[in-house]
């Protein structure tokens, strides 16, 4: 903390980071001339850390470390009011200590550390263009971001979600978690047992809470402005091959943001 903060001394914080808690192999960052100096910039290629530039006025690609400011703001600094840099440090240091080991924490956490460690589950509705509605269970790795699978059908039950997880792990390692939502397909008896029986573990989110599945939430965005609301379905088959070919290309082609633009299925083969 600091009455500004220049280069060479978000230097010598990221340094005394690294000291007690190891180096990472990348930082996101937003184009703040901290950020872009020579002087972090050479910094970065001495430790090997790879620094990760975000588009400029596109916050929401440093989702984490904006939500945690949000947080910050909230619990600490509108709270209190400052007499000096030491006192506003003292009180910094106390708020840190109780976020890391007191405050509950009820969102699922970060990004995991490998593919096909936790995956994400959501249901989307749309309509074909005789009014019939359908829906679509989304299937994301956290990881990886991959669309994992989607299930499309008129009605979709939990014996229906439980089968079709059963099949995904015919083509891929199952998960230690699944993400979902409190909805009845979800907290089914038919779920239950599928979860007794695979051995994955299913992480419910508070209800009213979608941020809490935040993964396949945005995921479920890109999927209804890229695909849902630039088709208009003549019928379930039609909806089932314009999604499938979405996916192929969500998964293959279209460079994610967040995977420093790489598409999906290219970031987890790298990372493998």
């Amino acid at each position: 903390m600091d009455f500004s903060l220049p280069a060479p001394r978000v230097i010598r914080a990221l340094d005394q980071i690294i000291e007690w808690r190891g180096k990472p192999e990348a930082l996101r960052c937003d184009n703040g001339p901290e950020y872009i100096s020579q002087a972090l910039v050479a910094w970065a290629n001495q430790q090997r850390i790879t620094l990760m530039y975000i588009q400029p006025g596109k916050p929401t690609q440093n989702a984490y470390i904006e939500r945690f400011n949000r947080t910050v703001r909230h619990e600490w600094l509108d709270l209190h009011s400052f007499v000096s840099l030491d006192h506003a440090q003292n009180l910094a240091t106390q708020w840190l200590w109780q976020y890391n080991n007191e405050r509950p924490n009820t969102a699922i956490g970060g990004v995991p550390p490998r593919v096909n460690q936790r995956w994400s589950i959501d249901f989307v509705s749309d309509q074909l263009s005789s009014g019939r509605r359908f829906r679509v269970l989304n299937v994301v790795d956290d990881f990886s971001r991959e669309m994992v699978g989607q299930l499309v059908a008129v009605s979709i039950t939990g014996s229906q979600v439980a089968r079709f997880l059963s099949e995904l792990f015919e083509d891929r390692e199952k998960p230690q978690k699944i993400i979902c939502d409190n909805g009845t397909e979800c907290t089914s008896k038919a779920m239950f047992f599928w979860s007794q029986e695979s051995g994955v573990k299913l992480g419910f989110i508070q209800p009213g809470k979608p941020t809490q599945n935040a993964f396949v939430e945005s995921l479920n965005g890109k999927f209804r402005n890229e695909c849902l609301n630039r088709h208009w379905f003549r019928s379930l088959d039609d909806a089932k091959t314009e999604i499938m070919l979405w996916q192929n290309q969500y998964n293959n082609v279209r460079p994610h943001s967040s995977l420093n633009y790489l598409p999906p299925v290219a970031f987890a083969r790298q990372a493998a």
